[in-house]
């Protein structure tokens, strides 16, 4: 998979830009974006390596338990403990896919970001790949190394990637199905989501708020700062969509 391709299946989960651009760089970080990546301070001390130590692991050559139990990290993500591995293995077995496959490795991925509630929450609605770079590397990686130098390294990685993706909102097709409305970019450009509604002549109560946050991939809006931030930064990129009855 392009890293492209690897950003839409995490924006179709979290709908938020920043935050697939801070799990693509820590990814890039953990293993190249290669999803058979073997740790390779274990390929001479093993005898494989990415390629042999994965083949062996889809034939069965190498066992469930020595995967889960090796202590080798794999894959995107460089799991390493062994419930996550064995259930990583059990997964892709489930799934009738290779142990390295890209699209599965990912799906697996989201699968323990939906058992971490307070991740979970982080990823949809805060934004700034800086923020959400150190933490899904403190929260989903936990990496030894959490140094000043390793988060800047993760981040510049995950800026780059934004740089290579360079996502945008494909053009509306009038005469498509797909009916989104987005609301027009204006010229304000203060820090409230209220105000910046209030200049384009919409309603910015709360229960207006609430909808257009449902339209835009936000359940069970507060109106906390995180909510309306997120907000704020689609209606300044004309990203954001109308809420429709």
């Amino acid at each position: 998979m392009t890293k492209k391709e690897m950003f839409l299946q995490l924006f179709k989960e979290f709908n938020n830009e920043d935050a697939c651009y801070a799990i693509l760089g820590n990814l890039q970080a953990e293993s190249g974006l290669k999803s058979n990546n073997m740790q390779n301070t274990y390929e001479k001390r093993l005898g494989y390596n990415d390629e042999t130590y994965t083949k062996a692991v889809n034939s069965g050559a190498y066992s469930r338990q020595k995967f889960a139990h090796d202590a080798v990290g794999y894959g995107l993500a460089q799991w390493t403990y062994w419930t996550r591995k064995q259930a990583l293995y059990d997964y892709c077995k489930a799934k009738h896919k290779n142990i390295d496959d890209t699209e599965t490795q990912i799906e697996f991925l989201i699968t323990e970001i939906r058992n971490n509630s307070y991740l979970l929450k982080m990823l949809r609605y805060e934004i700034g790949i800086d923020h959400l770079t150190e933490q899904f590397m403190r929260l989903y990686e936990r990496p030894a190394n959490q140094s000043k130098a390793a988060i800047e390294g993760r981040v510049k990685l995950a800026k780059q990637i934004e740089k290579e993706v360079n996502f945008q909102i494909p053009e509306v097709d009038p005469d498509s199905k797909d009916n989104t409305e987005y609301y027009e970019k204006s010229d304000y450009d203060g820090k409230s989501i209220i105000d910046a509604l209030k200049s384009i002549g919409e309603d910015s109560s709360k229960a207006n708020r609430a909808k257009i946050a449902l339209a835009n991939g936000i359940e069970n809006y507060t109106g906390k700062t995180s909510e309306n931030t997120k907000l704020l930064k689609l209606f300044k990129e004309g990203k954001l969509k109308v809420w429709q009855e």
